[in-house]
Formats: C-alpha cells, sequence, structure tokens
C-alpha cells in the first residue's frame, strides 16, 4: 500500500515555502502532435508582472523559500519576463534573508549558451527539456510551428550544457510510447556517450498520455504492465540516474497541484492549480491584482486540498483525478481572502 512520508505532507503544508508555478506566455515555438494546449494567451503584460512582485515583496518576511518554477508554452519566447522578475525575485530575497531557487519547463529549442549563464546568474539552474527519442522518431512528434524538426539544435544546445562551467541539474524527460523504443534505445546511446560524463543530466522515463485538449492528437497508451517491462529495460541502459512516474506513484508523491504553499499564475493574472489542466474551469481559483492581492474562490480552492483530509494516495498524487465538477453559473470570485491564509495549518 502507498503511503506519503509525514516530511513530504510537513513540506507541503509549510507557509514558510511558496512555489510560483509562472506562465510568462502561454504562446509556444512549437506544435508537437500529441499536444493539449490552445496557445492562445500571449505574453504575460506589465500588470501581472507587477501583480507577481508585490506578492513576492508582501510575503518576504514570512517566507524561507520562495521556488519559481517557470512553465508556458514555451517559457523562453519570454525569457524578458522571466529575467525581469527573477532578478527583482533575488534583490528582494538578499535583502530579507530568504532563499530563491527557479527552473524551468522548456522545449530546449532556445536554451543558448548566453540565457543559460544569464538564468544562472539568477539562481535558475534546473531545467526539464523533453525528448521523443533520438532525431528521427523525435522530428515525427516535436517539430516547429513551421513544421520543421527540432532535434538537432536541442541536441547541440545539451552539449553546450554539459561543457560550460555552470552547475544545473538538467532532467530529460524521455516520452515512452509503443513504437518508439528503439529510437530511445539510441538516444539513451548518444546520452551517455555525450553528456552523462558531466554529472548535470538525469532522465525521467513517461508514458505518453491522452491528456485532451483540441490540438492534440489521441495516442495508444502503452498497458500498465508493458510499460513497467519496457521501464525495466530502458533504465538498465543507460548510465545516468533514471527515474518514471511509476517509481514515484509506488514511493508516494505529492502532486505540486494539492499543494496548499503552490500557486500557478497565468500569463493574463488567472490563478490555477495544476499545468495541465489550463482550459479546465475548476482550475480558476482566483485572480492576481496589480497590488498582489489574490481574489480566491473558496469553494474551488478547498477542493484541489481534498487529499490532505482524506490522505487518500492518488488524490494527493493527483487531485485532478479527483476532482468533482462545480455549479458553473455561481460567482467564483466573490470573496477575496488573503494569500497568507494558504499553507497555514
Amino acid at each position: 500500500m502507498t503511503t506519503i512520508s509525514k516530511t513530504k505532507v510537513a513540506l507541503s503544508l509549510d507557509s514558510r515555502i511558496l512555489e510560483l508555478i509562472l506562465l510568462p506566455t502561454e504562446k509556444c515555438n512549437f506544435r508537437c502532435s500529441y499536444c493539449y494546449e490552445d496557445f492562445e494567451l500571449g505574453k504575460m503584460p506589465e500588470y501581472v508582472r507587477n501583480g507577481i512582485k508585490n506578492l513576492i515583496r508582501h510575503r518576504a518576511d514570512s517566507i524561507k523559500i520562495l521556488k519559481l518554477s517557470w512553465f508556458g508554452g514555451e517559457p523562453l519566447l519570454a525569457s524578458d519576463v522571466i529575467l525581469d522578475i527573477a532578478n527583482f525575485a533575488k534583490d528582494v530575497a538578499e535583502s530579507n534573508d530568504f532563499v530563491v531557487t527557479g527552473g524551468l519547463t522548456t522545449n530546449g529549442y532556445l536554451l543558448t549558451e548566453n540565457t543559460v549563464k544569464r538564468l544562472s546568474q539568477v539562481n535558475h539552474r534546473s531545467y526539464q527539456i523533453t525528448l521523443d527519442g533520438d532525431r528521427e522518431e523525435h522530428n515525427r512528434t516535436r517539430l516547429r510551428a513551421d513544421g520543421r524538426g527540432t532535434f538537432d539544435e536541442i541536441w547541440n544546445n545539451l552539449i553546450r550544457m554539459a561543457e560550460i562551467d555552470e552547475s544545473l541539474d538538467v532532467t530529460l524527460r524521455i516520452h515512452v510510447s509503443n513504437s518508439n523504443q528503439d529510437s530511445i534505445n539510441r538516444l539513451l546511446n548518444r546520452i551517455n556517450d555525450q553528456l552523462a560524463y558531466c554529472g548535470k543530466f538525469r532522465i525521467h522515463f513517461h508514458r505518453i498520455s491522452n491528456l485532451g485538449g483540441d490540438g492534440g492528437k489521441s495516442v495508444t497508451e502503452l498497458p500498465w504492465s508493458e510499460y513497467k517491462r519496457i521501464l525495466n529495460d530502458l533504465s538498465s541502459r543507460t548510465s545516468v540516474q533514471a527515474s518514471s512516474e511509476v517509481v514515484l506513484s509506488e514511493e508516494g508523491e505529492i502532486c505540486y497541484a494539492a499543494k496548499p504553499n503552490s500557486l500557478l499564475i497565468r500569463s493574463d493574472g488567472r490563478v490555477g492549480k495544476c499545468t495541465v489542466a489550463l482550459s479546465d474551469p475548476r482550475n480558476d481559483v482566483g485572480v492576481l491584482a496589480e497590488d498582489g492581492t489574490i481574489q480566491f474562490s473558496n469553494e474551488r480552492l478547498r477542493l484541489w486540498f481534498e487529499g490532505f483530509r482524506s490522505f487518500d494516495p492518488d488524490t494527493l498524487g493527483c487531485p485532478l483525478s479527483t476532482l468533482p465538477h462545480l455549479n458553473e453559473h455561481a460567482n467564483p470570485f466573490a470573496r477575496p481572502i488573503e494569500l497568507a491564509l494558504v499553507g497555514e495549518h
């Protein structure tokens, strides 16, 4: 039976920790064949950036750790937004004696050596970059918006990351499907030969799933038992640390969306919990104002925290999977509450 450790529970409820998952733009330079996003929202405007800065300023004297996690779209299409907010957070952290760290979920296409160095200067050294196999397979599914392949540019950027004198933590998320195991084996050989030596890279295998959305094509998911068999074989072929959602599930993970001290802020200032459910109205739990205050819907917000009442591992591991439907005719933002309440216990 899966159990959640007391340490993980305590860290998830600790109001001295604040994780902000920020979408500086929801546009993307890729059109991956299975993507669930609609790319409707563009670059984060100045008033939302000001709201995030004021939110950080308001919380500065009550937190010890600030985690900035950048998502999209492709966040590096708005690298100026990232650097603006990250520089501000670094200055506030130094003045108020808390730690700020940052990381990006990026397709890696724009992750040049200069960009990596500039991000390192503001304590952003963690990356998750997706590959769908070696060159041929990857270029069938992870295409630029103009239809061209993307593998070569991404791989060259990874080589530069391995070579530069920066301390980095790079997770290569490798998508496993019912047809790409041979391609992944070739990719693992590349990783072993060209990236493993530097100690900056790790692998996270993940089964390609149907995540919804109008743009993504339906995929044939591997049966769970077959997927686990394939994982055992793939894991034995890599010389860097490897994990998967199977391992995390068996160890008992708490999803960021279930944590009271984690918030998603979209490029238009809407506040949510989950990066997978961007178009789901249940994910609209609040609105960020320019002064840094957030007006929340208590009804919607509390549903994402249900796992801490039941301690059901499935609900803590993926609150979206057990989220009930709501009355959409009610006004979701009738009562403002202070962000400082979120995470207190």
